[in-house]
């Protein structure tokens, strides 16, 4: 079983590091990247994700967007780049 998803991150180089990341392990498939939170809200509409690595922003608003539309059916991990 593969587990579905996504990364938001405003840093390409974060971005990479997490394509490079599930391309090496075996049950993630990685669906798409978002340089920001906002693109990725109508794609967690219409795709199953089940997991989002959420980079950590410093204001909540597209924090609390990305929750708000997925908390039903997809696990947030939240993490800082720097």
């Amino acid at each position: 079983m593969k587990i579905d998803c996504i990364a938001i991150d405003d840093e390409p180089l974060a971005l990479d590091i997490l394509r490079d990341y599930c391309s090496k392990v075996s049950f993630l498939n990685l669906l798409k990247t978002f340089d920001n939170a906002v693109d990725s809200v109508e794609f967690i509409r219409q795709e199953k994700v089940d997991l989002i690595f959420l980079d950590n922003p410093d204001g909540r608003t597209d924090r609390d967007t990305i929750i708000e539309f997925s908390a039903e059916s997809s696990i947030c991990h939240f993490y800082d780049s720097v």
